[in-house]
């Protein structure tokens, strides 16, 4: 888990699996940020962070799950290169696509 602040205070949160017992993939998961921060640019300078640490750890790719409702969330995924590679339903039967992002 990762906190994200912003001049001492936290601001939103990110939480993801280095390796996934499903399937062996990293997944990022809750990723959170207060909706007064949004549109700031914050959230992708924290998504850098994350995706750096991720390579520091080896990882070569990153995937997430968007609820197909999540228009915003869709969006900010696709502004920072992830792309879907499926859709399905997730374990409380939500429709999400998957996006999956190589970390070169």
């Amino acid at each position: 888990m990762l906190l994200i602040k912003e001049n001492g205070r936290h601001i939103g949160i990110i939480t993801y699996l280095p390796s996934h017992p499903g399937d062996k993939h990293s997944w990022i998961g809750l990723f959170i940020l207060h909706h007064g921060r949004a549109g700031q640019g914050i959230g992708s300078i924290a998504l850098n962070a994350l995706e750096r640490r991720l390579r520091q750890e080896n990882v070569t790719q990153v995937r997430l799950a968007v609820q197909i409702e999540n228009l915003i969330g869709a969006a900010f995924w696709q502004k920072n290169g992830y792309v879907i590679i499926k859709s399905t339903k997730d374990q409380r039967g939500n429709e999400v696509d998957v996006y999956e992002k190589p970390l070169l």
